[in-house]
């Protein structure tokens, strides 16, 4: 899934994904999420714009960079009841490997964990030895997890492969957003 972000002005961002559409407007020092799918309004929020795009310091911000993401996500995993779906074209925890012991935890806690990927490879095996679902879909080019199918990460930050301090990611609280997505994946 390609990810196309225009620079408009100083205050607007455009976020276009292949299937749904994110627009920040930052506008009297609030943050307005809007998430349009198909063509209809599924999720509308707002928020105070602190630690937007790294130094994040406050648990309303939902934009995270490469390197400010991890004890988040480990925080947000920490709070799965459910079950963990990580899609990401190719596995290799390498600086994630924090991430990947914590799947494991989650396992021994009959959390159920599922990973979408390209292509098996000894990281796979490994997640499968400790009772990872691994799936394999051709031409993956989507990076997210879904938590619980309602909490969403969704971004270029590859959750169990190589990214950079550049790359982004943002999460969601939006079962039907995480729905739309794991819908998408089954297609």
């Amino acid at each position: 899934m390609l990810l196309h972000v225009l620079y408009l002005t100083s205050h607007l961002f455009l976020l276009t994904f292949q299937t749904f559409i994110l627009h920040l407007v930052l506008s009297d020092g609030i943050l307005g999420l809007t998430f349009c799918l198909q063509n209809s309004l599924v999720f509308v929020d707002t928020l105070k714009p602190q630690g937007l795009f790294g130094d994040v310091t406050d648990e309303t911000s939902l934009i995270y960079d490469g390197q400010s993401f991890l004890s988040h996500i480990l925080r947000s995993l920490a709070k799965v009841k459910r079950s963990v779906v990580i899609v990401c074209p190719r596995v290799k925890p390498g600086r994630n490997s924090q991430i990947m012991a914590r799947l494991f935890d989650l396992v021994t806690q009959c959390i159920k964990i599922a990973v979408v990927t390209r292509e098996p490879n000894e990281h796979t095996e490994r997640l499968q030895m400790h009772g990872v679902r691994i799936f394999l879909k051709e031409n993956l080019t989507l990076n997210c997890a879904i938590f619980d199918r309602s909490v969403v990460w969704y971004g270029n930050v590859q959750l169990l492969g190589y990214h950079s301090p550049n790359d982004n990611i943002i999460t969601l609280h939006n079962p039907e957003l995480a729905t739309t997505i794991f819908n998408m994946l089954h297609s």
